[in-house]
């Protein structure tokens, strides 16, 4: 039953992303791609310190005002395979096993991945993760814009390498956000479905988000940001982090974004920094 029941709830939350994306077809569209590399270390609540690179394609589409669609296609490079990555932009590590080792039984055999095996490189496909949005309030004096979005991801990561848990999540949320003069505020919250792993215990868990901004010239924009989460996984922490966060418009066609993080929780990367290059249509 519960299996019948997350079958339901994937095949309805597809069919709302393949609606936001179709509704305003007939209208202008407006596309953006940018690439770049993002870079997170720290040892995620192991023995052992972990690094990893992800070089990005991200695709935005904006049919209308209100609707907004995004593709994020990852490129992976970790420095072993003892933690998985299980998120697109944002990671959610899941350890999978303190001591380097997981054992898997079959009706023939026991399956056993060492030590050695999980320490060593990884690199590949990560999980594609597709967003869409819809904002059905625009800030009118007080009231700020409010967005809904739903996320799902995409399991096209190597589970065997450890890039990714080889099951779909898919998840939605609410943004609040909104100007005032030259500086800008955003909070959201949302949730996330994992799928059932047989080695590890995933669960269901929540986001949140908040940042604050300011646009200091017509060229740069600069804001300190917030993201966390409850504990993605039975034996991992609740996720933290903080950033600092600056974007470059470099002409109307082109802008630069960059960040650098910091975590704050054992679940979350020691630190992060990161780069991406953007061209608008």
């Amino acid at each position: 039953m519960n299996s019948m029941s997350r079958q339901v709830r994937l095949f309805l939350f597809v069919m709302l992303i393949l609606s936001c994306t179709t509704l305003s077809r007939a209208e202008t569209s407006r596309f953006s791609i940018g690439t770049g590399v993002d870079y997170r270390t720290g040892d995620y609540g192991t023995d052992d310190s972990f690094d990893s690179f992800t070089i990005p394609v991200i695709i935005n589409y904006y049919p209308s005002a209100r609707f907004d669609f995004e593709v994020f296609i990852p490129y992976l490079y970790q420095s072993s395979s003892t933690t998985v990555l299980a998120g697109g932009d944002r990671v959610i590590s899941v350890d999978r096993n303190g001591r380097g080792r997981r054992a898997t039984s079959t009706t023939t055999e026991i399956v056993e991945t060492t030590e050695e095996d999980l320490e060593s490189s990884e690199s590949g496909l990560g999980d594609i993760s597709l967003t869409a949005g819809y904002t059905f309030l625009h800030q009118d004096g007080m009231r700020p814009n409010a967005r809904l979005y739903a996320y799902l991801k995409i399991p096209t990561a190597d589970e065997d390498k450890g890039l990714g848990t080889g099951e779909f999540d898919y998840g939605a949320g609410l943004e609040l956000s909104a100007w005032k003069d030259f500086w800008y505020g955003k909070i959201a919250a949302g949730g996330v479905f994992q799928g059932e792993h047989a080695d590890w215990e995933l669960k269901d868990y929540a986001t949140f988000e908040g940042e604050l901004g300011r646009q200091f010239t017509n060229r740069v924009y600069g804001s300190l940001s917030a993201w966390g989460a409850t504990k993605p996984a039975e034996d991992s922490s609740s996720l933290l982090e903080i950033r600092v966060n600056n974007t470059l418009w470099l002409s109307r066609q082109w802008s630069a974004e960059s960040y650098l993080g910091k975590g704050l929780t054992s679940g979350s990367a020691d630190f992060s920094a990161g780069i991406k290059l953007y061209r608008h249509f």
